[in-house]
């Protein structure tokens, strides 16, 4: 195994990384293994004025892409690559939340599955979007990577979220997406901006409905998705329950669907109308 500095702030030195204050254009990675397993990465900032939260620090990094050649492997925000982490490795990132106006806020170890048998000839790079917030200043990014000596079996991951706004009314409707010629369909991130609370028992989208290959099979119900680590138990009492919580869950690992000879569409309850929601698949390639 190799672990690869991809970004870092100087060496030696008192940092957690290097300076994020810009978006970060398409960087080429130079390889050290035969096969990239994963990335980590770690993102913090200086707190002023008013306390700055967990969620907060990972809105700075907007997105986050890595490709192989012109293939869009990983596109994600850094509160959706906290979720893909829950959800493909059931940890979570170690966090601090600053709780007054002075100090820092930090996610570290954020994993991302890769799982890339690096060939000759393809150019990988990675990317970073920023985004400035609110009482959050010199941000830092640091990025790893995770070789190993040998090709595994696995021919690479994709989670590109599929955007999508409710309509005006409540009911039945499609997402107006389908899903073919990519591999195996392990599991389906879905993030509402309109989550349960005291008083509503509503989603965005409350159910979702899988076309298969043009038959309905499985509904998916937002009131029973699987567990999600972070959130699972008494959510209100963790700061990681508060950034995932507005996530729902279907893990498919056991008999995954074959989204590659055979395609995918989705039907959705929507009971919130007019707001954003995004679906992840997390694919395996074929």
């Amino acid at each position: 195994m190799i672990r690869d500095v991809i970004l870092d702030g100087t060496n030696p030195g008192g940092n957690l990384g290097a300076a994020f204050t810009t978006n970060i254009n398409a960087t080429q990675i130079n390889p050290k293994g035969a096969y990239l397993d994963h990335l980590i990465i770690g993102i913090k900032g200086t707190v002023s004025t008013a306390p700055v939260t967990i969620q907060t620090v990972l809105k700075a990094l907007a997105q986050f892409t890595f490709k192989a050649g012109q293939e869009t492997r990983i596109q994600l925000s850094g509160v959706d690559l906290v979720a893909l982490m829950a959800a493909w490795y059931r940890e979570n990132p170690f966090a601090w939340q600053n709780t007054d106006n002075t100090g820092s806020t930090f996610v570290l170890g954020i994993k991302v599955p890769i799982k890339e048998a690096i060939q000759a000839g393809v150019s990988y790079t990675y990317s970073a979007t920023y985004a400035a917030q609110t009482n959050f200043s010199s941000p830092v990014l640091s990025i790893t990577g995770v070789y190993y000596n040998t090709a595994q079996a696995s021919k690479g991951v994709i989670a590109v979220p599929i955007p999508f706004t409710t309509p005006g009314a409540t009911g039945s409707t499609g997402l107006g997406t389908t899903i073919t010629n990519l591999g195996t369909l392990q599991g389906i991130l879905l993030f509402n901006t309109t989550a349960p609370s005291d008083g509503a028992d509503l989603y965005d989208i409350q159910r979702m409905q899988m076309v298969e290959n043009g038959a309905q099979t499985s509904l998916l119900l937002t009131a029973n998705p699987d567990p999600l680590t972070g959130i699972f138990g008494y959510a209100d009492g963790t700061r990681m329950g508060t950034v995932l919580q507005n996530y729902a869950y279907w893990d498919f690992t056991d008999e995954p669907y074959d989204v590659n000879s055979k395609y995918m569409q989705f039907l959705a309850d929507v009971e919130v109308v007019s707001e954003t929601t995004r679906l992840i698949p997390i694919i395996t390639k074929q």
